[in-house]
């Protein structure tokens, strides 16, 4: 079989064109647009640049404090303000529509984020803010855990032949909700990369009352804790999920099959829980399982071309220094 596969790119890095994929993705969700001219493109090719600068100068002053402290601001505000300049024209058309300053002989057919906000809101500041959230949480994450999933999935060809085996199953059918809800496999391995390396590894909560918690007291931290009203919390979850007593002496490798067995609650937060759960999650899954579906069906080898560990990227979100390099045959 191996000697009809005809190679078609000795070595690409799949990460930019993950970051491609959500951010089209996301625009469209976000502003409605879903076919951008050429120069539209290049626009916000260059917003999405800004945007990354930004976040990870904001990583490094969140990681760093004092010591990020030479860092180029001049850059960082001009990133800023083009990122912001970009949403206000969105932002400003999205109202003249909804005061009728200006008629259209055009509407959306589908759901358009901006639109629904600003029934809640008329507020600008307010609804670039929401936007540039949501920017965040659909363009980054997804595209973080596509790139370390196949930087992961790439570098073990075991795991590589197990989903192939499952996405034969579709018989070369575009796989729907239902069809990759039901990809054991696939989600475990999607579970399994997001124990490793969660998109947030690290999170914060404030208690807005007094309030106890039931561990992290006492020199032992088995004992209750008490927090204070405005006391901030902070915890990792990369460190939780490469907790030993929870995931066993192995949890440091990459094995979709623990799964099978493994129901950790508390310990596993990729989303993190609770009323703050991450809205987004199921959506950020569908796609990203969507996503290594289509490329297993169209693409007969994937291999890795980096022989190096997977190196860790942190900004506001966590991803792959060395992003998600391989070779793809075609059968």
């Amino acid at each position: 079989m191996l000697d009809d596969l005809l190679l078609l790119y000795d070595t690409v890095d799949l990460s930019p064109r993950f970051f491609q994929l959500t951010a089209d993705v996301t625009f469209s969700f976000l502003f409605g647009d879903e076919n951008p001219t050429q120069q539209e493109r290049k626009r916000r090719q260059e917003v999405c640049e800004a945007f990354d600068y930004a976040q990870e100068q904001l990583g490094n002053f969140g990681n760093y404090g004092w010591k990020s402290y030479f860092m180029s601001w001049n850059k960082f505000w001009r990133s800023v303000r083009l990122v912001h300049n970009y949403a206000d024209e969105y932002v400003n058309k999205a109202l003249k529509r909804a005061s009728g300053e200006r008629a259209t002989s055009h509407q959306p057919d589908h759901y358009v984020f901006i639109d629904e906000l600003i029934r809640v809101t008329t507020d600008p500041v307010k609804i670039r803010e929401e936007l540039l959230n949501i920017l965040l949480a659909g363009r980054d994450t997804t595209a973080s855990l596509l790139t370390i999933a196949w930087n992961a999935i790439s570098k073990r060809e075991d795991v590589m032949e197990k989903l192939r085996r499952e996405v034969h199953l579709l018989g070369g059918a575009l796989p729907d909700y239902e069809a990759l809800k039901n990809m054991g496999y696939l989600q475990h391995t999607l579970k399994e990369v997001q124990r490793l390396w969660p998109v947030v590894p690290m999170n914060s909560r404030t208690a807005n009352k007094d309030t106890v918690l039931p561990l992290g007291g006492g020199k032992d931290g088995r004992s209750p804790s008490y927090i204070p009203r405005r006391r901030q919390i902070s915890y990792c979850v990369y460190a939780m999920h490469r907790d030993k007593s929870v995931y066993g002496e192995d949890a440091d490798e990459f094995r979709p099959e623990r799964w099978e067995h493994v129901r950790p609650g508390w310990h596993y937060l990729p989303f993190h829980g609770g009323p703050r759960v991450c809205p987004g999650q199921n959506f950020a899954l569908l796609e990203a399982s969507y996503t290594i579906v289509r490329m297993l069906q169209m693409f007969g080898r994937i291999e890795s071309r980096d022989p190096l560990p997977i190196v860790e990227k942190l900004a506001v979100s966590f991803t792959s220094r060395n992003g998600a390099k391989v070779a793809l045959f075609k059968s």
